[in-house]
């Protein structure tokens, strides 16, 4: 079983892949294709979930469950409350917590919050960033097109 267990979800998508894996830098070591192939399957596994009132819902909710008084969450700790409920993470981002500890346990440590993060660069957030419900929901739909 794979720690990334989004397939896109068509042609399209994956005749961006390589586009949107390139660096700047003509090699890539181990730990930085596995970061960008994590983070770009789960930046078009949650827009795909967007895209559905059941995943729209159900991330909208934990999404106010860490929202401030203004209607602004830092994505930072939306990330840390999705990677507490292991079960959400891997069905709207493709994380498997449990393989991935034992991925990251063999060849790295600390990844799962680091593809968090680089999964919301890929949406055009930041990890600092505040943003509303309507402001995170816009990335993603834009980021998957």
């Amino acid at each position: 079983m794979s720690c990334w267990r989004h397939v896109p979800p068509d042609l399209g998508s994956i005749s961006r892949a390589p586009r949107v894996l390139a660096s700047a830098k003509s090699e890539l070591s181990w730990e930085e294709f596995v970061d960008g192939a994590m983070s770009f399957g789960a930046a078009l596994a949650i827009a795909d979930a967007l895209a559905t009132e059941e995943g729209g819902a159900e991330l909208q909710e934990f999404f106010e469950h860490v929202m401030g008084a203004d209607g602004r969450v830092r994505l930072a700790e939306y990330a840390d409350l999705l990677m507490r409920h292991e079960d959400v993470l891997a069905r709207y981002t493709g994380f498997d917590v449990a393989i991935s500890m034992r991925f990251q346990a063999f060849f790295m440590t600390g990844r799962v919050r680091s593809w968090m993060m680089k999964t919301w660069r890929r949406l055009g957030l930041h990890e600092d960033d505040l943003v509303t419900w309507d402001e995170f929901r816009g990335s993603a739909t834009s980021a998957s097109g």
